[in-house]
């Protein structure tokens, strides 16, 4: 279950409004991507998204489907592709005017054989990816306050 954070110059409610809006995820993700909801209806627990993406070099779609709303506090999505279902959980907490964003994934299917070697793909490419993009998250949110 990897685990990732970032401290953001910018509120918990700020943070958690951008986060959020999975339709803008493009813009922070280390790798090509692109959620496009798959109706008009508000950001809540249930809603769903069709996710362009690439892993590891290759173009991938999935459908994402929002779990867990908790403003300010919480935001999870679940991801399930071809080859994996994963589980992607963001938590915030407001520290001194800051906001410290963890962001905890987790695999919950995946072939036998990825699963083998997932902790070494993480371990190379997973976790750099994951730190690329809570840098890019940061500069995005707090861009957005002044």
């Amino acid at each position: 279950m990897p685990v990732a954070s970032v401290r953001v110059h910018a509120s918990p409610e700020t943070t958690f409004t951008y986060l959020s809006d999975l339709s803008r995820h493009r813009e922070w993700t280390a790798e090509p991507s692109a959620a496009d909801p798959v109706d008009d209806a508000p950001v809540a627990k249930g809603k769903r998204y069709s996710s362009h993406n690439v892993f590891m070099g290759k173009p991938l779609v999935d459908n994402l489907e929002v779990t867990v709303v908790e403003p300010s506090s919480r935001f999870g999505f679940i991801a399930r592709g071809p080859q994996a279902m994963v589980d992607h959980v963001f938590t915030l907490r407001g520290d001194g005017g800051d906001t410290v964003v963890e962001r905890t994934t987790t695999v919950v299917e995946m072939p036998a054989f990825l699963k083998l070697i997932f902790p070494l793909i993480y371990a190379f490419v997973g976790r750099k990816s994951d730190a690329k993009s809570l840098q890019q998250f940061k500069a995005r949110v707090e861009a957005m306050g002044r």
